[in-house]
């Protein structure tokens, strides 16, 4: 029978959650990953990795159309739309299996399932896991990460429905490529979807409601970004707002109100890319401290949220998942201490190296080479 007793459990196995976990087993701790679906989360699964998979392709794609500037001759070429998105799972698979590797190499106990807080007990906090196969089991920990990721936030009338309207999911494994296409959001995923299926020969448009697009961006990243895309026949309309989409003969209109005009569109597919919201349901955070605010849990700068020895971290609180994996270091610290003054004025050559530092993480011994004030041996005594 596995083990169900640990100093830690992680909920979740994405970016945050199983470098946090690797990183504490790493540091002597009895570590347990809860995941209900793929390891590796959706940034592995269905986000940046495919994605860029998928961009690859187009890049390819692209610069053959424009082999003749290259001096190079090509006829007759095409894609395959069922083999760019094999191999973009195929890509994602391997990582995937890569994580899990990981886990048997640092002597991590993964359980396939849905985990929830169960109360506390001697000290112990209890997780009530629901497994894939149908078995409940009660597993205990002193400490418990929630790093349960995030999912695509649903505008009302815009709402996915998986054939005609599209998250990122639908539109990462089409069953063929459509030839017109609405973009609803301009952020990192929607801008980097309409322009895979632009290199692809899609007519597509771009909606966003702020004036710019890649609007967390600089703004002279924004502006050089438009006219890249516009160049490339992309249509792009900002300060627009996208009215209920009318669903016909596999085609989908929608309104569009950009600058005090209206305009009816109609398109074989739309994307909705309007942003995330936290998984925060089915964690039995009801009677807890921890804290919710807009789809996401509160935490503070090291990952602690209101409730004793339950720490979060990634998109469920959050920030993207590329933080999430720098920060996840910090959640699994036994307490943070501050670096001696003398060592603060060598700045790390990364976030993750700043991190780590503060969270003692780096070793005495290749500490000592980086600071000229040694820290004493209680220094890196768990607390």
């Amino acid at each position: 029978m596995a083990e169900t007793s640990f100093d830690l459990i992680v909920v979740g196995g994405g970016p945050g959650g199983y470098v946090a976990a690797i990183r504490a087993a790493q540091l002597g701790l009895k570590t347990a990953v809860v995941e209900r679906e793929n390891m590796g989360g959706i940034c592995l699964n269905w986000g940046c990795i495919p994605t860029k998979a998928l961009l690859r392709t187009s890049e390819v794609f692209g610069l053959i159309k424009h082999a003749d500037s290259f001096g190079i001759s090509v006829k007759d070429f095409s894609y395959d739309a069922k083999k760019v998105v094999e191999r973009s799972r195929k890509v994602a698979n391997q990582l995937s299996n890569g994580v899990k590797m990981l886990m048997r190499k640092n002597k991590i106990t993964v359980f396939d399932g849905d985990a929830k807080l169960a109360g506390s007990e001697g000290g112990q906090r209890k997780l009530a896991v629901a497994m894939k196969d149908k078995s409940n089991i009660t597993l205990t920990a002193k400490n418990v990460i929630l790093a349960t990721g995030a999912r695509a936030r649903q505008l009302p009338g815009l709402e996915s429905d998986g054939k005609l309207v599209w998250t990122y999911r639908e539109a990462m494994v089409p069953p063929e490529f459509p030839k017109s296409l609405l973009v609803i959001g301009s952020g990192a995923i929607g801008i980097e979807f309409a322009s895979f299926y632009r290199t692809m020969g899609a007519e597509v448009t771009v909606a966003e409601v702020l004036d710019r697009i890649l609007p967390v961006e600089d703004e002279e990243v924004s502006a050089f970004a438009k006219r890249a895309f516009e160049k490339q026949g992309m249509k792009i309309l900002t300060a627009a707002t996208v009215g209920n989409l009318k669903k016909a003969n596999d085609k989908v209109t929608a309104t569009i109100t950009s600058g005090g005009k209206s305009q009816e569109i109609t398109v074989d597919r739309v994307i909705s890319a309007v942003g995330i919201v936290g998984n925060v349901e089915n964690l039995g955070l009801e009677g807890t401290k921890v804290k919710v605010e807009k789809t996401h849990i509160v935490i503070d700068p090291w990952g602690f949220t209101g409730e004793p020895n339950v720490y979060a971290l990634g998109d469920v609180a959050g920030p993207p998942a590329p933080i999430a994996s720098r920060r996840s270091p910090a959640s699994a610290s036994p307490r943070p201490r501050p670096r001696p003054r003398a060592c603060r004025s060598r700045s790390a050559s990364s976030p993750s190296l700043a991190m780590a530092r503060r969270s003692r993480w780096v070793s005495p011994k290749a500490s000592s080479r980086r600071c000229s004030t040694p820290r004493p041996a209680s220094f890196w005594a768990p607390t």
